[in-house]
């Protein structure tokens, strides 16, 4: 900072500009008066100048044009501040305007302001009247020292900059500073706003915004260790991404300029595990896209896509809400109407924290469905959906809640309320449904089963960005029942990944009730993306089952081909001696779609509604192939504990399923009291250790009265038969376990 020294007998001529409100200049004085530099504020009362050495600029006598010691000297543009003769529009001297209170007295807006100034010297105080504040259009003094950046809200800035300056409106400016930019001139105080095809500022330059990211889709999963990456930059003919090992980038892998809109990578990425990416307008490191996490797996994919290539694409979201790496975990109890989550960590997931801002009243369901949304507004950072079917007279609504370092907010970024009225139960099923429409915001899908009288509606909303602490979603398409009243069309829904390698997300409706009444066969359609959203679905059935699409979901990529798998259970299936034995089918993706079903091996049979709830596990072993779940929740054990209930671990590899599970996960091994219900609810907890196994939840929403969900950990060997960790329903919540999640892959 340059201090200056001015002969004795000649008083600081400042110019006081004051705004009463944006854009609006009320006045602008030079103001002079003679004294000792040296005089203190003590002697003001024998009429000696205020002003503190501190606050002098200039040295000598205070010429026309001179600058503070950050400024160079510019000519005027039109409605630009700078120092120079005075033009048009700059006011003269004259009386103090009224709107200014040049007292001395500290400024009450901004305590930390301890200067006293002299009446019509005052640098940088905050006044009524004006939105920004300062010595070059947005600073001001907060000591009395030009250049300590304050923000004058809802007031006026009153300067000391020199007196010959003119006084322009308040404006978004862009510098080598950070407020202000220099034109081809070079003078600083031409002050231009960066706009148009070059709206951010580095380095004094108005330069491009950053590119779009597109995909590998914030918090999914890539297929190949050599991944494409994908955006657009239609104000940047080149684009700079990075490749980093950390959220900081603090290790960049690699950094590549690139004149397209794709780069694929040459040399694989080390290892499997968690990596991000981050995209800057040509080379201009300042700028930067949000920072953006994906996981790929230990091997690449092996599969040909339609173009003659291996596939290349990606899927899935991990709930990741605080952008550590690790998978976070979501859990449902919706009779209490409540929900929590865990952070996860090396040592598994953390402590429960409750989820607030949701519905007060009792009866609302709140918590009956949960999931990642994925990254809705393209932050970096997956976000959190819940349901509650039951609120308002069983209208039903849907809570967005966005993630960030610090979590979760204490209130739902969006609230979305079911649009057919009282008794349609919208939100009764949501899921995240990748991204639809390719604009790099992930899409989500919300079930509404009662709507049209049972026959059942699924609606879509488009991610976007979002304004502060809220998001705006778009409505998208509304999908209808395929098969008439009382079907429950929308039962499940569930993102599935891209099953054809076409670089477009894939989504399965579950309709549960389809088909003649006396058989309630069901039936799940699949809607592939495409260039166009998709409108015409492809049925899924199953001769013989009950309720298929009860529960749908995407399996990951269970024989490593590269192409997303589908998973479908069907849990009435059977009659007579076989009732409610139900079923599991699992298909498989190709470059042409899915092909026919291969039925899951159902170990516990006749009674155990095998297929009630089905999932991905992710990879529970580390051996790069998807691994499955299954829930049957009225297991009877061999020592006949009625509904006991259990779920069952299949494990992927490169011949496809092994069908033959893996592990019996059963909490306590089949003596648990009457009526636990494990297995109702399952889902892949992710990399919750933040490493490369992913774990497993099984709900057990009965237990000891108000439920349980229990966490196995995945290792080397597999999952092992008793959970290590236990979550036991919290103080007052009650069906504990009605919904968990982790992760989709």
């Amino acid at each position: 900072m340059r201090r200056a020294t001015v002969s004795t007998g000649i008083r600081v001529i400042a110019c006081v500009c004051a705004y009463a409100s944006v854009g609006a200049l009320t006045g602008c004085e030079a103001i002079l008066g003679v004294g000792s530099l040296n005089d203190r504020p003590e002697d003001a009362a024998s009429g000696e100048d205020a002003r503190s050495d501190a606050e002098a600029r200039d040295s000598g006598t205070h010429e026309t044009g001179a600058r503070d010691a950050r400024s160079d000297i510019g000519t005027h543009d039109s409605g630009l501040r700078e120092t120079g003769p005075h033009e048009t529009g700059s006011a003269d001297t004259g009386a103090h305007d009224a709107q200014i209170d040049d007292t001395g007295l500290q400024d009450v807006n901004h305590p930390d302001d301890t200067s006293t100034h002299d009446a019509g010297v005052d640098s940088g105080a905050c006044k009524t009247g004006s939105i920004e504040c300062s010595g070059n259009i947005a600073q001001t003094c907060s000591s009395g020292v030009f250049g300590d950046p304050v923000t004058c809200t809802g007031q006026t800035c009153v300067t000391n900059t020199g007196c010959t300056g003119v006084c322009a409106p308040m404006q978004t400016q862009c510098s080598g500073n950070g407020v202000e930019t220099c034109t081809a001139s070079g003078a600083f105080g031409n002050a231009v706003a960066c706009s148009g095809t070059t709206p951010l500022c580095a380095g004094g330059v108005c330069v491009p915004g950053p590119p779009q990211q597109i995909s590998p889709l914030s918090t999914s999963r890539a297929t190949s260790l050599f991944p494409t990456f994908r955006w657009k930059a239609p104000n940047s003919p080149t684009v700079t991404i990075d490749i980093c090992s950390t959220r900081a980038c603090a290790t960049v892998l690699s950094s590549t300029a690139v004149t397209a809109s794709s780069y694929k990578l040459t040399t694989a990425l080390p290892a499997a595990g968690v990596y991000y990416w981050r995209l800057h307008p040509g080379t201009v490191t300042s700028v930067s896209s949000p920072v953006w996490e994906f996981t790929v797996g230990p091997k690449s994919a092996t599969g040909t896509a339609a173009n003659g290539k291996l596939v290349d694409t990606s899927w899935g979201t991990t709930l990741d809400i605080n952008g550590d790496g690790c998978a976070d975990i979501a859990i449902g109890a919706s009779s209490s109407g409540s929900v929590f989550w865990a952070a996860g960590s090396p040592t598994g997931p953390g402590s429960l924290t409750a989820v607030t801002g949701g519905p007060t009243t009792n009866g609302s369901d709140f918590g009956q469905s949960v999931a990642s949304a994925g990254d809705l507004n393209g932050d970096g950072y997956a976000d959190l959906i819940v349901g509650a079917s039951q609120t308002v007279g069983a209208t039903g609504s849907v809570y967005i809640y966005l993630g960030g370092p610090a979590g979760l907010p204490a209130t739902p970024s969006a609230t979305l309320v079911g649009p057919d009225g009282a008794n349609g139960v919208f939100g009764s099923s949501v899921a995240s449904a990748g991204d639809l429409n390719g604009d790099g915001y992930a899409d989500i899908l919300v079930g509404e089963t009662s709507a049209s009288t049972y026959t059942g509606k699924v609606f879509v909303y488009f991610g976007g960005a979002s304004n502060g602490g809220t998001i705006t979603l778009t409505a998208g398409p509304i999908l209808l029942g395929q098969a008439g009243t009382y079907t429950e069309f929308g039962q499940s829904v569930a993102g599935v990944g891209d099953v054809n390698g076409d670089g477009y997300a894939d989504f399965v409706i579950g309709e549960s009730g389809s088909g003649p009444a006396s058989t309630l066969a069901g039936t799940a359609y699949l809607y592939l993306g495409g260039a166009t959203f998709p409108t015409t679905p492809t049925a899924l059935n199953v001769t013989g089952t009950t309720f298929f699409g009860y529960s749908v979901a995407g399996a990951g990529d269970v024989n490593g081909d590269g192409f997303a798998d589908v998973l479908v259970g069907a849990y009435v299936t059977g009659s007579g001696t076989t009732a409610f034995t139900g079923g599991a089918y699992l298909y498989y993706g190709s470059a042409t779609g899915l092909g026919a079903a291969t039925a899951v091996d159902d170990v516990p049979g006749k009674g155990s509604q095998f297929g009630v709830s089905v999932a991905s596990a992710g990879d529970v072993n580390g051996d790069g192939y998807a691994d499955i779940i299954v829930g049957a929740d009225t297991v009877t054990s061999t020592s006949l504990v009625k509904d006991t209930g259990a779920a069952y671990v299949y494990l992927g590899s490169s011949a496809g399923l092994v069908n033959t599970p893996t592990a019996d996960p059963n909490p306590q091994p089949f003596s648990a009291a009457v009526g636990d219900a494990t297995g109702a609810f399952v889902g892949s907890a992710g990399n919750v250790t933040c490493g490369v196994y992913e774990g497993i939840l099984v709900s057990a929403p009965n237990h000891a009265t108000n439920g349980a969900v229990y966490y196995y950990p995945g290792g080397a060997g597999g999952l092992p038969q008793s959970p290590p960790i236990t979550f036991t329903a919290p103080t007052g919540s009650t069906y504990f376990g009605a919904s968990v999640f982790g992760s989709t892959n």
